[in-house]
């Protein structure tokens, strides 16, 4: 799965993809597992990638700033 760190629409071509990443308008960040990635990725695709221990559930136990769907931001209530 890529994913890419920037504004507008949220699904691209692979080529626009490629354009963007290229031309610095966007990141591309490749979440699959490390086998998957070294078995073959797109070029500077970024895969330092660190997984949250518990997800976005023990973030916001944590009281570290979630924002919502509405739109919010801030710790957890």
């Amino acid at each position: 799965m890529f994913s890419l760190l920037r504004r507008g629409p949220a699904r691209l071509t692979p080529q626009q993809a490629h354009r963007q990443t290229r031309d610095g308008q966007a990141v591309l960040l490749d979440v699959r597992e490390t086998p998957k990635w070294q078995a073959g990725h797109a070029p500077r695709a970024g895969v330092e990638a660190g997984d949250v221990v518990g997800g976005m559930t023990a973030w916001a136990r944590a009281g570290l700033p979630v924002t919502g769907g509405r739109g919010t931001s801030g710790g957890a209530t």
